[in-house]
């Protein structure tokens, strides 16, 4: 995993959505899922055998309970590669419709392709770029752990 990303802070994704009622989060399950991992620590599993992405589906919900007290109608979607994936993400721009804002979290690659089939909707970054990570990771049972970070 090259790309590292941080999140942005909720006040700053809370600015960010104002004038918006409908908010699609779209969570990328590759380099963010890992990254969000590297960020709490790296102690929970990022992901399980079955490729499931368990940090960003983890914040994904943390986010929409959030935003949901906050007074917003949310939804959430994971999609592994957002930067990389367009087919897979032609299939969730059919979902945006319902929405006017987009809560990206991924790095400006996810972002940019968002873009492309929403030029209407509002677009918030929910990560920024950081920098760039070596990760190797280790499969204990059926979870896949971050074994070290350089």
């Amino acid at each position: 995993m090259p790309i590292y990303c941080e999140p942005i802070s909720d006040e700053k994704i809370i600015k960010g959505l104002d004038g918006s009622k409908n908010v699609l989060v779209i969570g990328c399950g590759t380099c963010a899922n890992v990254s969000y991992n590297i960020y709490d620590g790296g102690k929970e599993p990022f992901a399980n055998i079955m490729k499931k992405p368990l940090a960003i589906l983890q914040e994904g919900n943390r986010l929409k309970s959030m935003l949901i007290e906050k007074g917003f109608n949310v939804d959430t979607v994971i999609s592994q590669g957002l930067c990389v994936q367009r087919k897979k993400t032609k299939k969730i721009s059919q979902k945006i419709n319902q929405f006017d804002a987009l809560l990206i979290l991924s790095c400006k690659g996810g972002i940019d392709t968002f873009s492309d089939f929403s030029e209407s909707k509002k677009i918030v970054a929910g990560m920024q770029l950081k920098g760039f990570k070596s990760v190797e990771f280790e499969r204990k049972g059926l979870n896949i752990y971050i074994k070290s970070i350089a």
